[in-house]
């Protein structure tokens, strides 16, 4: 797409101006917490660019998967929201990356399973590149999309057993003369 066409003073010659604009996308999640507050950079999350090698994909898809990070991390913030670094997209395609929680084994939590899968595609329209993204859950018939990917953790650490005390008593009764009829 030709943006402007500016002539030289005083001449005839044309100077054609194009611009170019990738596509710009950041992935997103949510961390919900249940059982203790949440606190900032708690829980670490991964998203990992699937094979772009589909029948469907063009030699410039896949130049540009090779363009972008294979995998990525992000740490949730205090409010639950979890942003992954942006994404920038030179040509039009389609790219899925499976975004997951890290499970890091911390005692009391109990770690959301949950895979999503983000599906980025890149349409050219009117000389821009334009993104959708669509989060949908693996394992739920891919039926529902969602806002973003959402994982629910819980916390919970059993309360101590109280500790028990025994006390052994033993009752001598002297009472040699019988003076009470035992």
């Amino acid at each position: 797409k030709v943006d402007s066409v500016t002539y030289s003073e005083g001449t005839d010659a044309a100077a054609f101006t194009n611009t170019f604009t990738p596509a710009k996308v950041t992935l997103k999640a949510f961390k919900n917490l249940i059982g203790k507050t949440l606190t900032k950079d708690e829980f670490t999350f991964e998203a990992e660019l699937q094979i772009v090698d589909a029948p469907k994909a063009t030699a410039k898809t896949k130049a540009t998967a090779k363009s972008i990070p294979s995998t990525m991390t992000a740490k949730n913030e205090l409010d639950g929201n979890v942003t992954f670094d942006e994404l920038t997209f030179n040509e039009s395609g389609d790219y899925a990356y499976i975004i997951t929680e890290k499970n890091t084994n911390e005692p009391g939590i109990t770690y959301d399973t949950a895979k999503y899968i983000a599906t980025i595609h890149i349409e050219s329209k009117d000389g821009k590149l334009v993104p959708t993204v669509t989060y949908k859950k693996v394992g739920d018939d891919f039926a529902e999309e969602y806002d973003s990917a959402v994982f629910n953790n819980s916390y919970y650490v059993a309360p101590p057993t109280p500790e028990t005390t025994s006390v052994s008593v033993t009752k001598n009764w002297e009472d040699e003369d019988n003076v009470n009829g035992l």
